[in-house]
């Protein structure tokens, strides 16, 4: 009774979940997402049970040490064990090494049931045999997943490339001098549309990986990249640092920083992580061309992004006024598609989308948004504005 009373202690997640699932499924939710955690519930309730000799025995040790480096050697006080170490440790023969303690309690708890309780150890023994085989069970399911690649279709990775675009907008709009190059947090779109003017250090890895990013996916030349690499550098190096740590959060228009004042060792993980990605790409662009077929596709997604926006308009009844935006959009897609194996045919034709096409296309816009701009939606009128303005 005893064996059955802990081991269902750490079932109770597990009925718990069943419950309320079930509850959401009476109230509509479909029945086979209650299955599906309900299964894996109990799968991790079998583990808890086989590791949990194991675990008892790394907490108590990690109490002790603990214990002893506050009080007695006040020495390695931040020392942890890195997730990468962990896996190294389960993933080869090492686990039986890491796991030997819990084998050998295992054992020596098999050898006090027999001699102090023999008539337990037939119930015992499911739970010995979990103990002794844990570290090959630690082995067996910390093994990597092979899947096999699937190709996106031309849908699915256009789909992929026109969010890539609408997430760059935010980059290109909101990024700029009057926030010293360093990218806002976030922007509240409604009710009014406000920029946040604050930033981290996370914000900033992520702002330095998306220029990277732009200049791969071809809406960036190598000229702008550098650009703004240098502008956002040299802004960060007016930033206030303690112990080479950049602080949580700043102001992007002042450079001060935000009360309260703190380092986040997460957030500065985080940057040191974008700098040495941002640096390999770097040293990649060395061997790239300078004249490339991806700035071609990356004004193949603004043309995507922006017909999306027309379609949205088609669908609230603006078909006839957006008609002859939509043709010149596709016969500019088809100039373009049609010189992609042929480079000396990119500069004519870039010429000729410069000075004929752009020029038709805001008009055919400016024409679309006078004449409809009070039935619009605020949120359409904004994103083909900004579409416009990449032209």
């Amino acid at each position: 009774m005893w064996t059955l009373a802990g081991s269902l202690t750490l079932a109770v997640p597990v009925l718990t979940g069943f419950v309320i699932g079930s509850i959401q499924a009476v109230r509509g939710s479909p029945w086979r997402h209650v299955l599906r955690g309900f299964q894996t519930g109990v799968v991790r309730w079998i583990l808890g049970l086989a590791f949990i000799l194991y675990e008892t025995l790394v907490t108590l040790g990690g109490i002790a040490t603990t214990l002893f480096r506050m009080f007695v050697t006040r020495k390695r006080l931040l020392q942890w064990t890195s997730y990468s170490d962990t896996v190294r440790v389960f993933a080869g023969e090492v686990a039986w090494q890491q796991m030997l303690a819990a084998m050998l309690s295992s054992v020596a708890l098999s050898g006090l049931i027999v001699v102090f309780n023999p008539a337990a150890l037939f119930v015992a023994m499911p739970l010995l045999i979990a103990w002794l085989l844990s570290p090959e069970i630690a082995y067996w399911i910390s093994r990597p997943t092979r899947h096999t690649p699937v190709l996106l279709s031309s849908d699915e990775l256009q789909r992929l490339r026109s969010l890539a675009w609408r997430t760059w907008l935010f980059f290109e709009q909101f990024v700029g001098p009057e926030d010293h190059w360093l990218p806002p947090d976030h922007f509240q779109e409604a009710p009014r549309g406000t920029v946040v003017h604050s930033t981290s250090p996370t914000d900033v890895g992520m702002l330095l990986l998306s220029d990277l990013a732009a200049y791969d996916l071809g809406y960036i030349g190598v000229w702008d990249l550098s650009a703004r690499l240098r502008e956002t550098f040299e802004s960060m190096e007016q930033l206030e640092t303690y112990q080479g740590h950049f602080l949580n959060w700043y102001d992007t228009r002042s450079l001060e920083p935000l009360l309260p004042r703190y380092v986040s060792t997460v957030d500065s993980g985080n940057l040191v992580a974008c700098l040495r990605t941002l640096e390999q790409g770097c040293q990649d662009l060395l061997h790239k061309p300078v004249l490339r077929w991806q700035n071609w596709e990356g004004l193949l997604d603004i043309l995507t992004v922006l017909d999306d926006i027309l379609k949205e308009l088609v669908a609230a009844g603006l078909k006839s006024a957006v008609a002859p935006c939509q043709t010149r959009l596709a016969h500019t897609r088809q100039q373009v598609q049609a010189v992609q194996g042929d480079p000396d045919a990119w500069t004519p034709l870039l010429l000729r989308i410069a000075d004929e096409c752009r020029s038709e296309m805001t008009q055919l816009l400016a024409s679309l948004v006078e004449s409809n701009a009070p039935t619009m939606e605020a949120g359409t009128l904004r994103r083909l504005s900004l579409a416009t303005d990449q032209r």
